[in-house]
């Protein structure tokens, strides 16, 4: 089954309204780039690849997403900005909604 970046947005959306309700975080933002949604909660941020294909980048799956993923993860895991961070590849099966820990 594959998301389309309007269930993507919902699915974003509503781990945003999780967040805010089961973690007492009142900061919440959403950013959207060409390829991403990042949701911030307080100090934490979740990355969300978009499923597009811009021709220089294709995440319409997770078999091409998930090399993407691991360069991106791998570049930005030597910035100094970046104190304590943990690398996790969201994926959903079985019809299942992620949640945030």
């Amino acid at each position: 089954m594959s998301l389309d970046v309007a269930k993507l947005e919902q699915l974003v959306s509503r781990l945003a309204r999780q967040a805010k309700s089961g973690t007492g975080v009142q900061d919440i933002q959403l950013i959207h780039t060409h390829i991403s949604i990042v949701l911030l909660a307080g100090d934490t941020a979740y990355k969300f690849k978009k499923p597009v294909n811009l021709g220089f980048v294709d995440l319409t799956s997770p078999p091409k997403t998930v090399p993407v993923f691991k360069l991106e993860t791998r570049l930005n895991w030597t910035t100094k900005e970046v104190k304590h961070a943990e690398k996790t590849l969201l994926t959903r099966r079985d019809h299942q909604t992620p949640t945030l820990s």
